[in-house]
């Protein structure tokens, strides 16, 4: 598991000791960057990682793609210079859905002015490349329509385990 740790400027990997809850900090697996709500897939022979990088303190809406060979490796290479979206409704991931069949749909959250989270994206990856990422966006997820809910943060789903959070208004 590569969970949020920005603070630390790193991406920093767990190993699973007791599926679901017990973790165990294994090493640092990128440092010296500053990014949010990592992912990982396998597309081809390649792992592939893709992070959000700040537009602004407040924004982080600038998708940026590296590779390695193998998933635990130090050495992640940028896929393409440069960020790959930069959008304030796409450019942030929020989860990752694997299928069978080597289906893979990046989650993305759209931040908007007070309303961090306000909605999630679907959007199927199509092509992951050294000169090309493309992906094509499927559907929106807007937060409940229960009382308080304020937006959602991130969905994911693989092998029939399904895990989402989201934000409430607390008066």
């Amino acid at each position: 598991m590569v969970p949020e740790s920005s603070e630390s400027n790193s991406l920093r990997l767990y190993k699973c000791i007791k599926f679901p809850n017990k973790w165990k900090y294994h090493k640092k697996i990128m440092k010296n960057i500053n990014c949010v709500d990592p992912v990982i897939f396998k597309w081809e022979n390649n792992w592939i990682l893709l992070t959000s990088k700040h537009k602004n303190e407040l924004f982080y809406n600038k998708l940026y793609s590296y590779t390695s060979r193998n998933p635990l490796s130090d050495n992640w290479k940028p896929l393409i210079l440069g960020p790959v979206i930069e959008s304030d409704i796409l450019g942030r991931n929020a989860g990752l859905i694997q299928e069978p069949k080597k289906k893979i749909y990046r989650i993305s959250q759209a931040n908007m002015p007070g309303n961090y989270g306000a909605y999630i994206t679907v959007n199927k990856i199509l092509k992951v490349s050294k000169n090309k990422y493309h992906e094509k966006k499927i559907k929106n997820i807007f937060p409940f329509s229960k009382k308080n809910i304020r937006g959602i943060h991130t969905l994911n789903y693989v092998k029939n385990f399904t895990v989402f959070d989201y934000s409430k208004w607390i008066k």
